[in-house]
């Protein structure tokens, strides 16, 4: 059984547990008892479970209100790839046992006192312009006779890029576009600006490593390569051949011909962008690719 109350920003739900229903049952038992009999014992009972009853409705409702919280996207969602959303929630007073919910995943949060943050795992099968739109706050405090839920709207927007996996430099071998000359210089390149730091991956020099910024991991030195190669990735240079893995493949391929210090672009599906370097350039990429 579930009640539903309408309210201005949020949805209420009150369902009745099992338990719930059983000790309903029981105190309507115990009236008729009491009603038929006039035994003043059982009258006494009974109004000790409706006290009980309306002390667990107070503290339900008192438990849910008064709870404010904040949903914060990753700077970058990936198709298929889990997302670290954070959820900041906060409340003037104690709460227990508030569960926490979005886009179906779960979790408990055992004791609310003043700001507490929680880290949930969020992954979408779709790229391109996603919404979450609810925001649900349960608990079944304090006897778990009844479970009160509270139904936020929750309009935060955010963009999901196309998936992008890990792409090793023998994979650049097949593009047309580049010349004996310019493969030689395929890596990271080492001569050119300094661009910035990287987290170390297998492969990467180790005159490269910056020691001094590796205290906590190992960190790379990334410069630019050689200023005349520049890449135009086109549906040529791709092995797929379902547009969804297309897409996939030359995200993939731009972010890592990027790290290695190619100036890159696409003509892809209507979709052209001059070759460019440097993070903004790589978001603008993956953006009109995720919008494809």
């Amino acid at each position: 059984m579930k009640f539903r109350f309408q309210f201005d920003h949020k949805t209420s739900y009150i369902k009745v547990n099992r338990r719930g229903t059983i000790y309903i049952l029981l105190t309507i038992a115990i009236g008729f008892a009491a009603t038929n009999t006039m035994n003043n014992l059982l009258y006494i009972l009974l109004s000790f479970l409706l006290a009980i009853m309306g002390i667990s409705g107070i503290f339900a409702r008192k438990n849910l209100s008064g709870i404010t919280f904040s949903v914060l996207p990753p700077p970058e969602i990936y198709r298929n790839t889990p997302a670290p959303f954070k959820i900041i929630l906060r409340s003037r007073s104690k709460k227990f046992n508030v569960i926490v919910e979005i886009e179906g995943v779960k979790r408990t949060v055992s004791t609310l006192d003043g700001e507490f943050q929680l880290t949930i795992p969020l992954k979408f099968a779709r790229r391109g312009i996603h919404r979450i739109e609810r925001f649900t706050l349960t608990s079944s405090f304090p006897f778990g006779f009844f479970t009160r839920e509270e139904v936020y709207e929750l309009p935060v927007e955010f963009i999901v890029y196309p998936h992008v996996y890990r792409i090793s430099p023998e994979d650049y071998f097949h593009f047309d576009s580049l010349t004996a000359g310019i493969r030689e210089g395929r890596r990271m390149g080492t001569g050119g600006d300094f661009m910035g730091l990287r987290k170390y991956e297998d492969g990467d020099p180790v005159r490269l490593i910056h020691w001094k910024a590796s205290s906590k991991e190992l960190v790379t030195k990334v410069f630019s390569g050689p200023s005349s190669v520049e890449i135009v990735l086109g549906e040529r240079d791709l092995k797929s051949r379902d547009l969804e893995d297309q897409i996939d493949e030359i995200a993939s391929l731009t972010v890592a011909l990027l790290r290695s210090g190619y100036s890159v672009g696409i003509n892809f599906h209507g979709v052209k962008i001059r070759p460019g370097t440097g993070e903004h350039h790589r978001i603008k990429i993956l953006s009109r690719l995720s919008k494809i």
